[in-house]
C-alpha cells in the first residue's frame, strides 16, 4: 500500500458536527478565511489498498470470527463488501459479524437490543488497518447468549485493572468511583449468577494482599510515629476509612447473599415428587459448597482480617470501661431496689408496674441484675394476685343463675369465693415479705397460692358443665353467661366458655383511626371501612390484612357503597362531599359537593354510572356520574326527613319518611307504582329509619321507630298498588327491652335478619320465616353500636363500636363421621364386634341385583364446562361476572440493605372532577348526627390500622 488519496466525504453524524463546532468567542461571528492548501492537506487521507492485501485483512477476518454453526459457504459477498468498506473508511470504527436467522450478516454500527450473539472488531477512529499491524493492534470479542455475563467480565478484568490503576484523580473522586463501581458489579454479579442457582460472592479487585501489608506496616510505623511525636496525616486516615466503608458494604451484601441462602424454602410444594426434592436440596448442597469454597478463598480472608484488625483498634478503649461499669451497675440496681421498694404502696388496690431494662454493656447481666430480677418476679406476683382476685372474689354486681338449680349453684359459686377469701387473707398477713428480695420464704407461698388456685377452677369447670348440661333454651344460657362472664378473664377458664357459648368471637379488625361504617364487596373478599379521619381503609377478609388505605375525605367518612363489579367505591363525609374512588389506584373519578349533610350514599345494583343520595332534610336525589341529578318526588304530605334504597335490581326506588309513608317509583321514570303507610295501634303513623333489601329473594325489611323490624315481600307491595295496605310477613322486635334499633341487614342468603342495638353493643338475629329470635351476640359492655353488615355468602356478622370493627363467626363443631357414614362416635371406649364377611373379597351380605345394577349405572362427568355457583351469581345470571374485582395485590415489603437506596418515581395523581349539586330548599346550617351527637362522637386517633385476634371471648 504506497498511494494514497484524499478521504472521500462521509456522511457525518449531526452530532458530531455540533461538537466539533468551534465556540470560541474570538472567532464567533469572523467571516472564514479560505483555506490553504497545505490545510487542505492535512486532513486526514483515505487509505488505498491493493486487492491482495485487501483480501487478506477480509481473511484475519474470517479467521477471528467464531460463531456457532458457521461454515464457509456462510460468507457472502455482501459480508466481503462491508468488510473491505470498513479497512477502506477508517472513519468507521466498529465492525459486527451475526447471524440473522440463517444468513450471515456484517454491520458497521451496533446492532440492535434483540441480538445476542455477534463478533465485534474496534479501533480508535482513523486508524488505518495493515496487514502488518492488524494482529498488534486489533480489539475483537464475541458476545453469547449471555450477553451481561460478558458485561460483568469486561467489567472486572479491563474496566477495575485501568481504574486501580490510575493515578490521575484526586482521592475524594477516586474514593467515588470505587464505591459505585463496587456497588455496581456486587448487583451484576448476583444478577448473573442467581438464576444460575448459585451465589457468587463479589470480591473487590483492589489487591488486597498488597492492602493488608501495607495495612499493618503503617499500624506499626504509626505506633513508632507516636513516640516520635509525628502524626498519620489527615488525607491518609480519610482514604483507610474509605476503604474500610467499601469494604464493610460489600461484606454486608455477603451475609444478605448468605442469610438468603440459608433461609430460602421451595417455593411450590403442590405436585412434587421424591425426584424433585432430591433434585432441590442437591442444588442447594452444592450451592452452599461453593459459598463454603468461597469464603475459604484468600483475598475474602484478607478483607475479614482487615475489618477485624480494625475493630480491634475501636474496642480497645472500652476495655476500661467494661471493667468499671459492672461496679457502677450493680450499685444502681440495689438503688432500684430500694427506691421501688419505698414507692409500691401495698394498700393501693391497683397497682400498675412497668420497669424496663436498657443496657447495652457487654457484662454479666445475671450476676448485675440479680436483685432487679427478682424484684421484677415479685412485681409479676401482685399482678398475678391482683387479676386472681377479679375472677374469684366477692362481687356484688353478679346476676342470677336461673334454672331449676339455680339457687343450688349460686350456692356453689359464694362458697368458692369464700375459698378464695381466705387464702387471699393468708397472703396480706405476709405481705411485707413480698418486696424483700433478701427473704425467699415468698417463693413457698407463691407456690401454695398458685396450687389453691388451680383447685379452684377445677371446681368452676365442673360447676359450668353442670350448669350448661342443664340449660334447655337460649334464655337460660343468656342468663348463665351473664352470671359467669367475669370468668371470661381467666385464660384457662376463657376457653371452656367459648365452647359453651351459642356464638364465637372472631375477633376485631382495629383500624385506630376509628371505624365509624363498613360494607361488604359482593363476593365478600374486600370489606371497607370508613374511619373518622375520612380514610377509608380496605381490608382483605380472608388473611384480615390491609389490602389499601385511601385518604379520600378531611372530615369523618359516613357512609359508603360498592359498585356491583368491585372496581368502584363511593363515599360520603360529614362536610357534605361524595366521591367515586377506583379502588386498583385509589385515586378520586368524581368529586360532588352538596348543600346539606349525606345521610346515606347506593350504588346502582346494575349500573355504575348512578348512584342515590340521601340528603338531610330534602329529598332523595338520583345522580348520573356526570353530573346530572334527579329529585325523587315526595308524596302528597311532603314531609322532607326521606329514607331511601334501590330494589335488589335497581329497578324500582323505595322512599319512606317520618309519617311512615313508603312510596315505590320507578328507577328510570320516577313514577309512583306502589304506596302504603304504616301504622301502629292507636297511633297514626310511625317514623322510617331505614329501608334494607336481602341479596337473594324478593324480602325487604323497614326499621321504623316504634322498635319494630317489619319484613315485607316486594312482589305483595307491587300488587298491592297506590294506599295499599299490605301486611309484614314477619314483626321482629324485643319484647323484654324495647330495645330501639341502630342498624338492621338480612344474612347472605336472606333467611336471618340481624339487627344492633341503639343503646349497646348488642345484636339480635332472628330467623325470618318463622320469626323467632336465634341469637344475641353482646359486645363490650359500654359500647354504643355505629354499624352492622354480614357477609355476603358466609355467616359472618362485622359490627362497629368504638372506632373497633368485631367479628362475630358461627362456632364450627367438628364432625368426623361425617367422612365415613357407616361409622358413629362413642363417648367412651368398647370392645368392636367384627362381622363375619366384613374383611372378605366379596361382601356375602350384599344383595347380588344391588351389585348388579351398581355395576350398570354410568356416570358421566362433564370437566370442560364451569358450573354455576349460586352463591356468587343472582337469579337471572348464568356466569359470574370475570371482571370483578375480587382481591387487592399487595407489594411485598423488601428489605434492602443498601444505604443509597432510590425511590421509585411515583406517578402523579389523576386529577378528579368536580361537581356542584344544587338542591332547591336544601338545609345549609344542619350538622350531621354523626357529629351532633356527642356520645357517638369518636376520639381522634392516629397510627397504622393493626387486626387483633381474640378467640373465643
Amino acid at each position: 500500500m504506497e498511494k494514497t488519496k484524499k478521504v472521500d466525504k462521509l456522511p457525518l453524524d449531526p452530532q458530531r458536527e455540533f461538537l466539533d463546532m468551534d465556540t470560541d468567542d474570538e472567532d464567533f461571528g469572523r467571516q472564514e478565511s479560505p483555506e490553504t492548501e497545505e490545510e487542505q492537506s492535512s486532513e486526514p487521507i483515505k487509505p488505498v489498498f491493493d486487492e491482495q492485501d485487501l483480501d487478506k485483512l477480509v481473511q484475519y477476518v474470517k479467521d477471528f470470527t467464531i460463531l456457532p454453526y458457521i461454515k464457509d459457504s456462510d460468507w457472502k459477498e455482501d459480508c466481503y463488501t462491508i468488510i473491505r468498506e470498513y479497512f477502506e473508511y477508517p472513519a468507521y470504527t466498529l465492525l459486527c459479524i451475526y447471524f440473522q436467522v440463517d444468513t450471515l450478516k456484517a454491520q458497521l454500527t451496533i446492532l440492535d437490543d434483540n441480538q445476542s450473539d455477534f463478533i465485534y472488531f474496534l479501533r480508535i477512529p482513523w486508524h488505518v488497518f495493515t496487514v502488518d499491524n492488524f494482529h498488534a493492534t486489533v480489539v475483537f470479542g464475541s458476545i453469547n447468549r449471555n450477553a451481561m455475563m460478558c458485561v460483568l467480565k469486561v467489567m472486572e478484568n479491563m474496566y477495575v485493572s485501568v481504574a486501580r490503576n490510575s493515578s490521575e484523580w484526586p482521592e475524594i473522586i477516586r474514593n467515588n468511583l470505587f464505591f459505585n463501581l463496587h456497588n455496581f458489579l456486587m448487583c451484576l454479579t448476583e444478577w448473573v449468577y442467581k438464576p444460575m442457582g448459585l451465589t457468587k460472592l463479589y470480591i473487590p479487585g483492589e489487591n488486597l494482599s498488597d492492602i493488608v501489608t501495607l495495612h499493618k506496616d503503617k499500624k506499626s510505623n504509626s505506633s513508632n510515629n507516636e513516640t516520635n511525636g509525628l502524626h498519620v496525616s489527615k488525607e491518609l486516615q480519610e482514604s483507610e476509612k474509605a476503604l474500610i466503608d467499601r469494604f464493610e458494604g460489600i461484606v454486608r451484601y455477603w451475609i444478605k447473599q448468605i442469610r438468603q441462602v440459608l433461609t430460602s424454602t421451595s417455593t411450590n410444594n403442590s405436585g412434587r415428587t421424591v425426584f424433585d426434592e432430591l433434585q432441590y436440596w442437591t442444588t442447594k448442597y452444592f450451592n452452599l459448597c461453593c459459598l463454603h469454597d468461597q469464603l475459604s478463598n484468600m483475598e475474602i480472608q484478607s478483607m475479614l482480617h482487615l475489618l477485624e484488625n480494625k475493630l480491634d483498634n475501636e474496642t480497645d478503649l472500652l476495655v476500661y470501661f467494661r471493667n468499671n461499669i459492672e461496679v457502677l451497675c450493680e450499685a444502681i440496681s440495689i438503688q432500684i431496689v430500694h427506691q421501688c421498694k419505698n414507692y409500691v404502696n401495698l394498700q393501693v388496690t391497683k397497682i400498675t408496674a412497668l420497669i424496663k431494662s436498657n443496657s447495652n454493656w457487654d457484662v454479666n447481666e445475671q450476676l448485675i441484675f440479680n436483685y432487679t430480677d427478682t424484684f421484677m418476679q415479685r412485681c409479676y406476683d401482685i399482678i398475678e394476685i391482683c387479676n386472681t382476685s377479679t375472677v374469684f372474689e366477692k362481687c356484688t354486681n353478679v346476676g342470677m343463675i336461673g334454672g331449676p338449680n339455680g339457687i343450688k349453684y349460686d350456692a356453689c359459686c359464694r362458697q368458692i369465693e369464700n375459698l378464695f377469701s381466705e387464702i387471699l387473707d393468708e397472703i396480706k398477713l405476709i405481705r411485707y415479705e413480698i418486696l424483700d428480695v433478701t427473704k425467699f420464704s415468698w417463693l413457698e407461698n407463691m407456690l401454695n397460692f398458685r396450687n389453691f388456685v388451680m383447685e379452684l377452677e377445677s371446681m368452676i369447670k365442673n360447676l359450668i358443665d353442670c350448669i350448661f348440661d342443664e340449660i334447655k333454651n337460649i334464655e337460660e344460657g343468656i342468663e348463665a353467661i351473664y352470671a359467669l362472664q367475669r370468668f371470661k378473664h381467666r385464660e384457662s377458664l376463657r376457653d371452656l366458655l367459648s365452647r359453651k357459648w351459642v356464638q364465637e368471637f372472631d375477633g376485631t379488625l382495629d383500624c385506630i383511626s376509628l371505624a365509624v361504617t363498613c360494607t361488604f364487596n359482593k363476593r365478600g373478599t374486600l370489606l371497607a371501612v370508613g374511619c373518622n379521619d375520612g380514610r377509608i381503609v380496605i381490608w382483605d377478609f380472608l388473611t384480615r390484612g390491609i389490602a389499601k388505605i385511601i385518604s379520600a375525605h378531611v372530615h369523618p367518612v359516613c357512609s359508603l357503597s360498592w359498585s356491583r363489579n368491585g372496581h368502584k367505591l363511593l363515599s360520603a363525609s360529614t362536610d357534605n362531599n361524595v366521591c367515586i374512588w377506583d379502588v386498583l389506584s385509589g385515586e378520586c373519578d368524581q368529586k360532588y359537593r352538596f348543600p346539606s349533610p349525606i345521610l346515606k350514599i347506593q350504588f346502582h345494583p346494575r349500573n355504575l354510572n348512578k348512584f342515590l343520595v340521601c340528603p338531610m332534610r330534602h329529598a332523595a336525589v338520583m345522580v348520573d356520574v356526570e353530573g346530572t341529578h334527579r329529585v325523587i318526588p315526595l308524596d302528597e304530605d311532603s314531609d322532607l326527613n326521606i329514607v331511601a334504597s334501590f330494589d335488589r335490581r335497581g329497578d324500582y326506588v323505595y322512599t319512606g319518611n317520618a309519617r311512615g309513608r313508603v312510596l315505590v317509583l320507578d328507577a328510570e321514570t320516577l313514577n309512583v307504582k306502589a304506596s302504603y303507610k304504616i301504622t301502629q295501634g292507636t297511633a297514626s303513623n310511625t317514623a322510617v329509619k331505614s329501608i334494607e333489601f336481602a341479596r337473594r329473594g324478593s324480602c325487604f325489611l323497614v326499621n321504623t321507630a316504634d322498635r319494630v323490624i317489619r319484613v315485607y315481600d316486594s312482589t305483595e307491595i307491587l300488587a298491592c298498588g297506590k294506599d295499599g295496605e299490605p301486611e309484614p310477613i314477619q314483626k321482629l322486635q324485643d319484647l323484654v327491652n324495647k330495645t330501639m334499633w341502630k342498624k338492621c341487614c338480612f344474612s347472605g342468603d336472606g333467611e336471618y335478619v340481624c339487627a344492633g342495638s341503639a343503646r349497646q353493643h348488642a345484636l339480635y338475629v332472628w330467623e325470618k320465616s318463622i320469626g323467632n329470635l336465634v341469637k344475641i351476640l353482646h359486645g363490650t359492655k359500654g359500647e354504643l353500636l355505629l354499624d352492622v353488615v354480614w357477609h355476603p355468602v358466609r355467616p359472618i356478622i362485622a359490627s362497629i363500636s368504638s372506632g373497633v370493627v368485631s367479628i362475630w363467626a358461627q362456632n364450627q363443631v367438628e364432625n368426623w363421621s361425617a367422612f365415613a357414614p357407616d361409622f358413629k362416635e362413642l363417648d367412651e371406649n368398647v370392645e368392636y364386634e367384627e362381622r363375619e364377611s366384613e374383611f372378605d373379597l366379596s361382601d356375602e351380605d350384599k344383595s347380588v341385583v344391588q351389585g348388579e345394577e351398581a355395576q350398570d349405572e354410568e356416570i358421566e362427568v362433564d370437566v370442560a364446562s364451569i358450573d354455576r355457583v349460586a352463591a356468587f351469581c343472582s337469579s337471572d345470571e348464568e356466569t359470574e361476572d370475570i371482571g370483578s374485582l375480587q382481591f387487592l395485590p399487595i407489594s411485598p415489603d423488601v428489605e434492602d440493605s443498601e444505604d443509597n437506596q432510590v425511590m421509585p418515581h411515583e406517578p402523579p395523581m389523576k386529577k378528579h372532577r368536580s361537581h356542584d349539586i344544587d338542591l332547591q330548599g336544601a338545609p345549609t346550617d344542619e350538622t350531621h348526627p354523626l357529629l351532633n351527637k356527642g356520645k357517638d362522637k369518636p376520639t381522634t386517633k392516629k397510627g397504622r390500622p393493626r387486626l387483633e385476634y381474640k378467640k373465643g371471648k
